[in-house]
């Protein structure tokens, strides 16, 4: 099920003018028109005379179609009204006449080009429900355009699997899997399973179910494999969650180990390059990947705690902050290697290196 993103209500106050002229191009009819009608869209607007806005803005397109504001002003208001389709069209023209200011929606900023994703992804979502793939999908293309969110990506695939357009589907997979890649090991084995509401559930159950029977049996390796495909089979959520400690658990038990999958081998040797070359931020985003396909892949958590507390030690050395939400992020996923490993060689250290990051909190 896919849900609409709930849409807070906007009040705009233009107070000083001369801030709204700044957004007038030189080569239109009568840029001061346009400003005016604009003000008195938003008094209307901010009075509750939401017809009576959209006829001001409207004016003031009129006068001055290359005014970014009242393009930006009007797409808020349409979108508090629910016309969706219609706000996505007002942000989009404001982005291109050059329109950057951040627009705060429940305490998180928004650039005018996300504001138009999110705006078009609503649309999409209702086509969606509608049982209408075919618009949808366009819908989210236009979504994608504006600004690429991976969870559009997603999206997108399961509406071109409801059309039967494989190549669509699997190109959206593949650009899903470069930021969500917990799914890429069984792409070859399941294909575009991931994106099919139908059978999705269903399969994940049954692998569930074979690894409950094996794990009883003392087949832990088998048990495994099972809970590692239920896992990739859910999305982030609690269900996930009990997915993920059921691999653990057979993860720790299995003797033979299971190998680490290419697909996550891949990030690890990035995330090793990355670390040698000093690129901190870019080895933690292929460690996070990493763990994505292999919670149960100790040297994750650890590399990872190690990198978070270099880049705390490097705030506190050159003063730019304490570094404190560095090395509590050190602290966690340290803490998550020795559940994974509590009897490695190395657990001392690891539990030292913790004890010093919570002093250097302090």
């Amino acid at each position: 099920m896919i849900y609409r993103f709930s849409k807070p209500i906007f009040f705009i106050i233009i107070a000083v003018i001369v801030v709204a002229l700044s957004g007038c191009a030189s080569t239109t009819n009568n840029p001061m028109l346009g400003v005016s009608y604009n003000c008195a869209g938003v008094r209307a607007n901010n009075s509750g005379d939401s017809e009576k806005a959209l006829k001001y803005y409207a004016l003031s397109i009129k006068a001055n179609p290359n005014y970014a504001m009242v393009w930006r002003n009007r797409g808020i208001l349409n979108w508090k009204l629910d016309r969706d389709a219609e706000a996505y069209a007002d942000f989009l023209k404001a982005g291109q006449l050059g329109h950057s200011e951040i627009i705060n929606i429940s305490g998180t900023d928004y650039t005018i080009a996300q504001i138009a994703a999110m705006a078009a992804n609503v649309v999409a979502v209702n086509l969606y429900d509608a049982k209408q793939y075919t618009e949808a999908a366009q819908w989210w293309e236009k979504a994608i355009a504006a600004y690429p969110w991976p969870k559009y990506f997603e999206r997108l695939g399961r509406a071109y699997v409801r059309l039967n357009d494989n190549t669509k589907a699997y190109k959206a997979l593949d650009q899903w899997l470069e930021h969500f890649p917990r799914y890429a090991p069984y792409k070859n084995s399941l294909g575009l399973l991931i994106f099919d509401d139908d059978q999705r559930g269903s399969v994940r159950d049954n692998e569930a179910h074979y690894g409950s029977e094996a794990a009883k049996k003392g087949d832990y390796l088998t048990a495994f494999k099972h809970f590692s495909k239920s896992y990739a089979l859910t999305s982030p959520s609690t269900l996930q969650d009990l997915f993920r400690g059921s691999v653990i658990r057979n993860y720790q038990k299995a003797n033979p180990k299971p190998e680490l999958p290419e697909e996550a081998r891949r990030y690890q040797v990035k995330a090793q390059a990355h670390m040698t070359a000093g690129r901190d931020k870019k080895a933690i985003t292929a460690y996070e990947k990493l763990y994505q396909i292999c919670p149960w892949f100790p040297e994750a958590s650890f590399n990872q705690a190690l990198v978070f507390g270099k880049l705390g030690e490097k705030c506190k050395v050159e003063k730019t902050s304490s570094g404190k939400e560095y090395f509590s992020k050190a602290v966690f996923w340290m803490k998550n290697y020795l559940k994974l490993a509590p009897d490695a060689r190395t657990a001392r250290t690891a539990q030292d290196k913790i004890y010093a990051w919570e002093a250097a909190m302090e």
